[in-house]
């Protein structure tokens, strides 16, 4: 006999956990809920944002330290992978135009 199953045993054997489609079904009320509240918690946090009172000296300093860090600092990166972008697409570009016009001569 086992342990859950004496006479006055107050040990109780587990459940198993449901898998699959056993699962407590997709709840889109409480979907809705967890994003509304997203939004309000957004909403109420913008709202403090935005009120030039809220920003203290101290904060107010170091954001524009770091937003001239962030801004200036990352130019030359930025710029960099720009150019690279734009080549590979380029190349690309005179690429696929080159292959289109082989298969249109050889179709002819």
């Amino acid at each position: 006999m086992s342990a859950g199953a004496r006479e006055g045993s107050t040990v109780t054997p587990r459940r198993r956990r449901a898998t699959g489609r056993a699962r407590a079904a997709w709840d889109p009320v409480g979907l809705a809920a967890a994003v509304a509240d997203g939004f309000a918690m957004a909403a109420g946090v913008l709202q403090r944002v935005v009120r030039p009172g809220t920003w203290r000296r101290p904060v107010r300093r170091e954001f524009l330290r770091v937003l001239d860090i962030a801004g200036p600092g990352s130019m030359p990166t930025v710029l960099a992978v720009a150019v690279l972008v734009g080549l590979g697409l380029v190349g690309q570009a005179f690429i696929g135009s080159s292959r289109s016009a082989r298969t249109s001569r050889s179709r002819a």
